[in-house]
């Protein structure tokens, strides 16, 4: 059992209350026996389900949970045309209107660098939805792509069409997002920060998941962790590499690309 967990985490890769995938017998179960064992609870949900009958229903049985949603971007054209979420942020606006009514903790999850996208709009992007998601989530996780077998990106990967982030560009976002979920700028992880900020880079520093040149890998995925627990900028201060420059450098060349036809438009007020 896990009497001796603090918390307890539902991932069912869906949705725990998804009435035609989880029986609804099991739903009160595990809401009704985390309560009793006074264990914080965390569920993943699609948006869709989040309606204001269901909460009344799963709060009924256990008034205080988190719920964890893989919005991914918070742009429509990335969620239709890179990640095929089947959704659009304005189902993500309302399931966080309905969990705020009821008082639940809200957790989002974002992607950095999905398919079809390089390394400097990533990054822009990225920061962009952190600030649009911050006021709203009380913990938002960034998840850098990294590469399944089998999958589309795979393929990519494969034909060299596709590289997974650097980890230097997650270091560069977490710097610039910092200001956004801490609103007087505070620099040491002060306490009246919006959200808490979570990068998590899966396979860090191998070739199918975030990585730098091999030799700095070890060192930047470690502080990224450490910032996490610490919420401070400072864990990135003794950062360098020689490849921080190929990175840089890289960046800059995607900022002066042209934009090839039939792909999206550029941002206006874009870099």
């Amino acid at each position: 059992g896990f009497k001796d967990q603090a918390m307890v985490k539902v991932y069912t890769a869906g949705s725990l209350l998804e009435d035609r995938e989880i029986p609804v017998a099991f739903q009160e179960t595990v809401l009704r026996d985390c309560a009793d064992m006074d264990k914080e609870l965390i569920v993943e949900s699609r948006c869709e389900q989040l309606t204001e009958e269901k909460l009344a229903w799963a709060t009924s049985i256990n008034p205080d949970f988190t719920v964890a949603i893989g919005l991914e971007a918070y742009d429509d054209e990335v969620l239709r045309f890179h990640v095929n979420k089947g959704f659009t942020t304005k189902a993500w606006d309302r399931a966080v209107a309905n969990l705020k009514k009821f008082d639940l903790r809200i957790k989002t999850y974002l992607m950095f660098k999905p398919p079809f996208m390089n390394e400097a709009d990533a990054l822009e992007h990225c920061v962009k939805w952190i600030g649009a998601v911050a006021e709203r989530s009380d913990e938002i996780s960034v998840n850098p792509m990294n590469i399944q077998r089998g999958t589309v990106i795979d393929r990519l990967h494969r034909h060299n069409e596709y590289r997974p982030p650097w980890l230097w560009s997650l270091v560069e976002m977490i710097r610039r997002a910092h200001p956004l979920i801490h609103p007087d700028g505070g620099i040491n992880g002060d306490p009246d920060q919006v959200a808490r900020l979570i990068v998590h880079p899966t396979a860090g520093g191998k070739i199918r998941g975030s990585h730098n040149c091999g030799r700095c890998d070890h060192e930047v995925v470690a502080a990224i962790e450490r910032y996490a627990v610490s919420g401070s900028l400072m864990e990135f201060d003794d950062l360098s590499c020689d490849c921080e420059d190929v990175w840089r450098s890289e960046v800059m060349l995607e900022r002066q690309l042209p934009v090839p036809l039939g792909l999206s438009k550029p941002r206006r007020g874009s870099p």
